[in-house]
C-alpha cells in the first residue's frame, strides 16, 4: 500500500509541475496564415473573383490583412449592363465560436474594414449614346462582417469557406452586396 501511494504522490507531483498551457494542433497562437480564395457573389452570371490574405491566429480568433478583386454589373436598362470592378483592401479580426477538440474545423465569426476603388466600365463596353451618370471610377470605404469556416486536411493545409457581405458607404453602385468564399488556407 505505502508503494501505490509513493506512486499516487509522485504522479501527482509530475502533473502538477507541467505547464497546463496547450496550444491547438492545427491553429497555434502566434502562428501566421496565407490564403487565397475565390470569390463569387450571390447574383446570377457575376464574374469569378479573388482573393489573398495574410494573417495571424491569436488564442481564440484571428486577424488577417486582405486584397480582393470582385467584378460585378449595374443594369442601367433592361438590355444593357455596365461591369464594374471593385479593387479593394482591408482588414478583419475573426473570433472562434465552435470547434473541435484537434481544430481540424473552425467556425469564426467576426468583421473588418475597408477601402478600395471601383472602376466603372473598364472596357467602355457601354454604347456611348448611354448615360451611366458616373465617372470612370470611385473610392469606396465600408465595413465587412463575415463568418468564415476552416476544415484542416493536414496539419498545415485547411479548404476554407465563408461569407461576407461587404457595406459600402461611398458606392456608386451596390452598397451591400453577398460574397460567397472558397479557398486554401496554409498555416506557416
Amino acid at each position: 500500500m505505502r508503494g501505490f501511494l509513493m506512486l499516487l504522490l509522485a504522479a501527482s507531483t509530475l502533473l502538477l509541475s507541467g505547464s497546463f498551457r496547450a496550444n491547438a494542433q492545427r491553429t497555434m497562437r502566434g502562428q501566421y496564415h496565407a490564403s487565397a480564395e475565390v470569390v463569387m457573389t450571390a447574383d446570377k452570371g457575376v464574374p469569378i473573383g479573388g482573393e489573398l490574405s495574410f494573417g495571424q491566429y491569436l488564442l481564440c480568433s484571428y486577424w488577417n490583412a486582405w486584397i480582393n478583386v470582385s467584378p460585378d454589373y449595374i443594369p442601367l436598362d433592361s438590355t444593357v449592363m455596365m461591369r464594374y470592378i471593385p479593387l479593394t483592401g482591408g482588414a478583419d479580426y475573426m473570433h472562434r465560436i465552435a470547434a473541435t477538440r484537434s481544430r481540424s474545423m473552425n467556425l469564426y465569426i467576426g468583421a473588418g474594414v475597408f477601402l478600395g476603388y471601383e472602376f466603372y466600365d473598364p472596357w467602355k463596353t457601354v454604347p456611348p449614346y448611354m448615360e451611366t451618370g458616373r465617372e470612370g471610377g470611385a473610392f469606396i470605404y465600408g465595413l465587412s462582417p463575415g463568418l468564415v469556416s476552416e476544415f484542416f486536411m493536414t496539419r498545415a493545409v485547411a479548404l476554407t469557406l465563408s461569407a461576407r457581405m461587404p457595406v459600402s458607404f461611398s458606392s456608386q453602385a451596390k452598397i451591400i452586396k453577398a460574397h460567397i468564399k472558397a479557398g486554401i488556407r496554409i498555416n506557416i
